[in-house]
């Protein structure tokens, strides 16, 4: 079987536009809908073929925030699919809190 890199894509838009909504479709993973997580926290969706379904979820920093928490990296394979979401969510809410964007 033969497959092709997607090309990379960036989604923008006025608040509840839908932005969460297309990249939920596109990847087949349900995102956090929270107004306050959506809209206040970029997400990087990586994608590329695979035999099983897994999904990592982690956080990366331009510059480290010296001194706070960090985030646990977390693996969600496909019998425990339906965690993703708030897996996902609590990275966002993690990004929030270092940020003092609360």
């Amino acid at each position: 079987d033969d497959y092709i890199d997607l090309p990379m894509i960036a989604v923008m838009g006025d608040t509840s536009s839908g932005k969460s909504s297309l990249l939920s479709n596109i990847s087949l993973i349900e995102l956090p809908s929270a107004d306050v997580l959506t809209t206040r926290c970029p997400i990087m969706l990586k994608m590329h073929y695979s035999k099983k379904k897994s999904a990592t979820i982690k956080i990366s920093w331009k510059d480290d925030p010296i001194g706070k928490e960090e985030f646990a990296e977390r693996t969600i394979e496909e019998d425990n699919w339906e965690s993703i979401t708030n897996a996902i969510n609590a990275a966002q809410t993690h990004i929030i809190k270092i940020s003092g964007k609360d």
